[in-house]
């Protein structure tokens, strides 16, 4: 019972192949990606319970890949988003967005990233849209805490900060591979 964290750095005209042979590597000839009716990607002939999630944010491809159920991840690299607070209290929650004043100017912009990719992770999860960010609320935003979803947030260091999430409705062990660089990507 485990979900598996894999980012690729990738041309965004190389994704579609690379995942495809991703899922047939990983899990399973044969298989392929369908959209539910929300636009959510499952694996269509793949083992009962395996679920695959994806996101992508510059040159960075990110995919979760799950063997017991749903998962929802989200990759963001961290830029200067000059008006932070004013996009927190547009999506986050009145806590979150109070969370976020609290922090030291030079702990903001990490910390936006951290609660912005977790929470789309969670809507990821749900197959839901950026509209409904705000029914996502992490009751207690400093340890990524929610009361129905298991939660699990990384920085990565590559050519910039990165923030990456993953979403689960179950406690599993989360592996977080190191970044593949696009040469190493070609084994897939």
């Amino acid at each position: 019972m485990s979900i598996h964290i894999y980012i690729f750095e990738t041309q965004v005209h190389q994704r579609t192949s690379l995942i495809q042979r991703f899922v047939e590597r990983e899990v399973c000839q044969g298989c392929s990606i369908e959209k539910k009716g929300n636009g959510k990607p499952y694996l269509k002939g793949a083992p009962q319970g395996v679920d695959l999630n994806i996101s992508h944010s510059g040159n960075l491809l990110c995919i979760a890949l799950s063997d017991d159920g749903e998962v929802g991840v989200d990759i963001e690299r961290h830029r200067q988003t000059s008006p932070i607070l004013g996009i927190a209290r547009r999506f986050f929650s009145e806590k979150e967005g109070d969370y976020l004043i609290e922090q030291a100017p030079s702990e903001r912009e990490k910390n936006f990233f951290r609660l912005w990719t977790l929470k789309e992770a969670m809507i990821k999860l749900v197959g839901s849209t950026i509209g409904y960010i705000k029914q996502f609320t992490l009751d207690y935003p400093k340890e990524n805490v929610h009361e129905k979803y298991v939660l699990a947030h990384q920085f990565y260091q590559h050519n910039g900060l990165w923030s990456v999430s993953v979403a689960s409705r179950k406690l599993v062990k989360i592996i977080w591979h190191p970044i593949l660089q696009a040469e190493i990507s070609t084994k897939f």
